[in-house]
């Protein structure tokens, strides 16, 4: 389900073991919004580009989180030209 329709709703407070995002918005922006639905154990996994990583390396320096990135697996990554430019971050 989206952000938007869950936040009215109290029961699915800290209820998802993984929150997924996808040209939606800044790091920072998802991970605040997401972090109410979230699982103390829980991830985000992000699809954003490589461009991101910046803003990715600049959060977790602020203490903020820990992260991994995964690129795209180089079979799919003859399917589209955007695959090699494209990375999740978890």
């Amino acid at each position: 389900r989206r952000i938007e329709e869950l936040s009215a709703e109290v029961d699915f407070l800290n209820k998802f073991d993984l929150i997924t995002a996808r040209a939606v918005g800044r790091i920072g922006q998802l991970i605040e919004w997401g972090k109410p639905y979230r699982k103390d154990q829980g991830y985000f996994l992000l699809w954003k580009g490589m461009s991101d990583i910046a803003e990715l390396e600049a959060g977790a320096g602020e203490g903020n989180y820990h992260y991994q990135i995964f690129t795209v697996p180089e079979a799919f990554q003859q399917l589209s030209p955007k695959f090699r430019e494209l990375c999740w971050f978890r």
